[in-house]
């Protein structure tokens, strides 16, 4: 079995994350845990914006004066956003789905504080554990 040389699979998982949030059915759910979860890893991400034509993508920041200024995803965000934003997509579709999602070694691919973030929020997704006792 072929592995994808590092940096390919971002890619492709970013795609992914992409893709989630430009469907006209769950994009605005998708975009919202997005916004919640990023914002883990860089508390000053305010929004997501995307361009319909192209896809492009820009993440809102907030301002030491208030303000919002959006960064585009590709240019000016760094590699660990990039990792967190690919790693959502396929969370949020497992979750999505009641599957399973398989990651090998977790801690080499994220920041070891997300680790437990990912835990805590794909519990409160799943339907098993949002449901009351």
């Amino acid at each position: 079995m072929a592995h994808a040389p590092p940096g390919q699979d971002v890619k492709a998982r970013s795609a992914w994350t992409q893709r989630l949030l430009a469907d006209p059915k769950s994009g605005k759910d998708h975009r919202e845990w997005l916004v919640e979860l990023l914002s883990i890893a860089d508390l000053g991400i305010s929004g997501i914006d995307i361009d319909r034509k192209t896809g492009d993508i820009a993440l809102r920041h907030h301002t030491s004066d208030g303000a919002d200024v959006a960064l585009d995803f590709v240019g000016e965000e760094s590699l660990g956003t990039h990792s967190w934003f690919a790693f959502l997509g396929p969370m949020l579709a497992v979750l999505d789905a009641g599957t399973v999602l398989l990651v090998d070694e977790l801690y080499s691919s994220l920041h070891p504080t997300l680790v437990p973030g990912s835990y805590d929020c794909s519990r409160a997704r799943s339907p098993i554990h949002a449901a009351p006792n």
